[in-house]
């Protein structure tokens, strides 16, 4: 809407740029506000080449009924976008995944001794610091509606050096209000099956119960193929606040004699 309304005013002020003019008629000029993403979308985003989101059925509790539902979540697959973004924009993979700063990174850790390395899957290969890229992932709550908050899970290159909405790639989001105990779960394993695609390097021929990929499965036509040319992407570190870590992942909460900080694992 806030896109829409400055480019409505910019044309009004004088502004002929054919693309500021179909920004501001978005939704019927801001009388349809619902209609303006879809109009956004439709103009100016009809070309890109990321992959749409997959739908998985969790168990989440109806606010309405006060009962344990069963719905469809949409989340996008980190080695989907991992690969789509190495296939498609090539530049913008290599600006964002600081490729020519994996060798140092490697080294500057194998030097630090830092532990998590010892025995680490990703070591085991020869050269696998020219093709391994740390990833952190980041949960967060996030404002929705006004009752309401989103719990949002995204990750990214822990090497980008570009902006906090250019490095953070979405994965999946879910109003707090309608989460129960069952909700996340569901979510985690079909995220952690993708992240182990990412860390062998190439497309699954499984599904995340470990069963063989069915014709018709969306994963099918890619099944066993490499995902960027021989690269790889491990999860490194896990983001995001206090609240976060006692909250949602069960850690020791922040006023415990024992918070996670000091955990020495």
């Amino acid at each position: 809407m806030e896109v829409q309304k400055l480019s409505n005013l910019a044309t009004l002020d004088g502004c002929s740029h054919p693309e500021v003019a179909t920004l501001g008629a978005a939704g019927n000029f801001g009388e349809q506000p619902g209609n303006c993403h879809r109009a956004l979308v439709r103009s100016f985003c009809n070309q890109l080449s990321v992959p749409e989101p997959g739908l998985v059925t969790c168990k989440c509790f109806d606010p309405k009924t006060s009962k344990i539902i069963d719905e469809d979540v949409a989340i996008f697959y980190p080695h989907l976008m991992f690969s789509a973004l190495a296939e498609s924009y090539p530049e913008v993979f290599q600006r964002l995944f600081k490729l020519h700063e994996l060798p140092e990174f490697w080294e500057q850790t194998l030097a630090s001794d830092d532990d998590r390395l010892v025995n680490h899957p990703a070591t085991l290969e020869k050269g696998w610091g020219q093709v391994t890229i740390p990833l952190f992932t980041h949960g967060d709550g996030v404002e929705y509606e006004s009752r309401d908050s989103l719990m949002v899970w995204s990750f990214g290159p822990l090497l980008s050096q570009e902006q906090s909405l250019d490095s953070h790639l979405l994965m999946a989001a879910w109003p707090k209000s309608c989460t129960c105990k069952d909700t996340w779960p569901q979510l985690w394993k079909e995220l952690a099956w993708s992240f182990k695609a990412l860390a062998k390097g190439q497309h699954p021929t499984h599904d995340a119960d470990g069963n063989p990929l069915k014709k018709g499965s969306p994963f099918w036509a890619k099944k066993g193929k490499p995902l960027a040319s021989g690269l790889k992407a491990i999860v490194w570190c896990i983001e995001g606040d206090h609240e976060f870590f006692s909250n949602s992942l069960g850690l020791p909460h922040w006023r415990n004699a024992s918070p996670c900080w000091n955990c020495d694992c």
